[in-house]
């Protein structure tokens, strides 16, 4: 029994090291979380800042200190979103905020959105690239167009943020880039197919540039929110198949607001990978997240086998639901 005695030993110490670890990470996440000063002074670009996520985290950035510039392509939106945040910020507010309509697709419209805020604000210290739409529908019944116009805005309207803050921030070794991806970028379903690949297309950007900019002192961040209660969630769910609906009815669903300050208190505490809050969407980044930077491994570890049913459990509860509601519908034609 002596080996049965060491092996007990061993896996002890294996697990009480990685939770020591995980321990002192915690702690260290947590304290920089509360005195994080990452973004007073700075000057913050967010591109879909007119609205939803995009303003809240606006109007978040300005009442903590920064001088924000937000971009979208609807000149009035921009009005009604800078007179909001100056109606509930500070009297500084005012001065520390400034928007320019910008198409994202269009890359020249993105160097001259980069150009007038550095010319106001100064150089951009960290972008977040917030702007994009959720074309929902069958696949079938999707257009070629639906998908390039969802990988124009989502992706390469996010490449293009990148590409006319970087050669600032890499002269200067210092910034940060946020890519705002969606929780539809861990694992996907009926309804999301021409949104979920330009999603997941962020992902595979983010994995390279966290790298390739480690050596260059740039910090960069994913984001997956979950379903946020704004304008273009209203309007997705106009073609959103009854399948997709039923799927996603015990999903989280949060405020713009709220998502704004969870995804800011991740991006002080230095997390790559961020989840706003939602439950779901942190389980399913346990699972999905491969070899990325993990805020606590020893949580991680501990719930990925426990995950394993689970994630049996929804994926045969999605093709059920597919399979019955098609068999429901041919049966009441």
């Amino acid at each position: 029994m002596e080996w049965y005695y060491g092996l007990l030993l061993f896996v002890g110490g294996w697990v009480a090291f990685w939770g020591f670890l995980a321990i002192v990470k915690g702690l260290v996440r947590q304290v920089r979380g509360f005195t994080s000063q990452k973004y007073r002074g700075k000057h913050v670009l967010i591109t879909g800042g007119s609205e939803g996520l995009g303003r809240e985290l606006a109007a978040e950035l300005v009442g903590q200190g920064s001088r924000v510039t937000i971009a979208s392509r609807s000149e009035k939106k921009l009005k009604a979103a800078v007179e909001y945040i100056n109606r509930i910020g500070s009297a500084e507010s005012t001065s520390s905020l400034q928007s320019f309509p910008c198409d994202v697709t269009k890359e020249s419209d993105v160097e001259n959105l980069v150009k007038f805020a550095k010319e106001s604000f100064g150089p951009v210290d960290h972008v977040i690239a917030c702007a994009g739409v959720a074309l929902t529908g069958r696949f079938a019944e999707k257009s070629m167009e639906d998908h390039r116009k969802s990988m124009d805005l989502n992706y390469f309207g996010a490449l293009h943020a990148v590409y006319a803050v970087l050669p600032d921030m890499m002269s200067r070794r210092s910034g940060s880039i946020c890519l705002v991806s969606s929780g539809a970028a861990l694992t996907s379903y009926i309804g999301y197919g021409a949104y979920s690949p330009s999603k997941y297309a962020l992902r595979g950007l983010a994995e390279v540039l966290r790298n390739e900019l480690k050596a260059h002192n740039i910090d960069v961040h994913i984001a997956y929110p979950a379903n946020v209660e704004s304008p273009g969630y209203a309007l997705e769910q106009l073609t959103k198949p009854e399948e997709t609906k039923a799927i996603e009815a015990g999903e989280t669903h949060q405020s713009p607001k709220k998502v704004a300050k969870l995804m800011l208190h991740g991006l002080k505490m230095g997390d790559y990978n961020n989840y706003c809050g939602a439950l779901e969407v942190g389980l399913l980044g346990v699972f999905a997240n491969g070899v990325t930077p993990r805020s606590n491994v020893f949580k991680d570890m501990c719930l990925y086998p426990l995950l394993f049913p689970i994630a049996f459990g929804a994926r045969t509860y999605w093709d059920w639901e597919v399979c019955r509601q098609k068999y429901h519908k041919e049966t009441n034609s």
